[in-house]
């Protein structure tokens, strides 16, 4: 039985539990292609300015799930998907582009589609942090990733889920627009981004909440379930990099030594006040050569305004690594947990996502076809059918 993306997403939350078996995996020469097209995907997405999604047509071939016992703990897997997803030019001229509209003091109002979204502004704890809030519902809070990056980066995901829960989603310190502190203090703290999100949560009134992060937001959702299981209803979290389990990995400590020699060359033209070189040094090594200029003005600008931040990546094993999670925590982590992953990411990610689903208690994954780091941008109709399917539940 095939069904197509559209179809899954007209049906309601609660039959929306997807069980996927990957197709063979094509093997270098075609990952290789797949990773050149992701890298054209990505600038086209991100030129594009946020459109709601894709315009795709994409196959999904579902299966029954798949159940076992390991020890005690029970785990639901969904192994994969086949998805073929391709841009329409159509609908791509019919959606309506995400336009920000600015201010000398920052942003004051963001549009989708026919929205707008007014910005608030809190400061738990003395610390500014800007966030959007619609929907009604069970709360869903959206934890961005690291570098140049904030919570514009979940406009895909804004108005689908309002649909069916509360929504907040918010920039961390010192991420557009909020402030950013002389010496950066605290950016690469894992532990500082989770009390940052503990006291928005207590201050919000939000209760038990479903988390959901992307990269080091990834890392940040996981440390506050460790330390703070009261806040947390479910974990939804897409390649955290959890460099200290990385480093103790077969090859991880190779792939470090990339990541860094990738990143210091954006790091030093940051430091030199070179911000728009920096950004762009920083996104062509992390997405491919050309990917920076390939995209719209507006969207330059919009990494730019963070670029500030990537002098402060973490290039080593440092005092970062020291707080993620330990093993041992992950154990001990309860809440159901949706673990994704593009089978074109950075081996990094992914290395470290096979042996945090090892260890999760109640993890389920998905793996998304011709996706790679950035799968909730490139691949946003299929990232949002599989994570709301898996918070009806919850």
């Amino acid at each position: 039985m095939e069904v197509t993306v559209a179809a899954l997403l007209s049906m309601s939350c609660s039959s929306a539990f997807f069980m996927f078996r990957p197709a063979p995996l094509e093997r270098e020469r075609g990952i290789e292609r797949q990773r050149r097209e992701h890298a054209q995907i990505v600038s086209t997405a991100l030129g594009r300015e946020s459109s709601i999604g894709f315009g795709a047509a994409a196959v999904i071939a579902p299966e029954a799930p798949k159940k076992e016992n390991v020890g005690t703990r029970h785990k639901r897997r969904i192994d994969g998907t086949t998805i073929r997803t391709a841009l329409s030019s159509e609908a791509a001229n019919r959606g309506q582009e995400a336009k920000q509209r600015f201010t000398h003091t920052g942003m004051q109002m963001l549009t989708i589609g026919d929205r707008q979204y007014k910005f608030h502004h809190i400061q738990p704890g003395n610390v500014p942090l800007a966030y959007i809030e619609c929907g009604h519902g069970a709360p869903v809070v959206f934890v961005h990733g690291s570098g140049p990056t904030d919570l514009r980066t979940w406009e895909r995901q804004i108005e689908p889920f309002a649909a069916h829960f509360r929504v907040v989603a918010y920039s961390r310190r010192c991420h557009y627009p909020n402030p950013a502190t002389g010496d950066l203090a605290g950016i690469t703290s894992t532990r500082t981004h989770a009390h940052d999100l503990s006291d928005l949560i207590t201050a919000l009134g939000l209760g038990r909440v479903h988390l959901v992060g992307f990269s080091f937001g990834a890392d940040i959702v996981l440390r506050l379930a460790a330390d703070r299981p009261d806040l947390v209803r479910t974990l939804t979290i897409t390649e955290p990099p959890l460099r200290s389990w990385l480093a103790t990995l077969p090859g991880g400590a190779e792939l470090l030594t990339q990541r860094a020699a990738a990143i210091l060359p954006a790091k030093r033209a940051v430091q030199d006040g070179n911000l728009e070189q920096g950004a762009r040094l920083f996104i062509d090594g992390m997405m491919g050569r050309g990917v920076f200029d390939g995209l719209s003005p507006s969207a330059r600008q919009r990494i730019v305004s963070n670029a500030h931040l990537i002098g402060a990546e973490p290039t080593e094993i440092d005092a970062v690594s020291a707080e993620d999670i330990t093993r041992d925590e992950a154990a001990t982590i309860q809440a159901p947990t949706l673990l994704l992953t593009g089978d074109t990411s950075p081996p990094m990610f992914l290395i470290v996502s096979r042996e945090l689903a090892r260890i999760l208690p109640n993890v389920e994954q998905a793996r998304i076809s011709g996706a790679a780091h950035l799968l909730h941008i490139t691949h946003a109709q299929v990232y949002n059918a599989i994570v709301l399917g898996f918070l009806s539940k919850g």
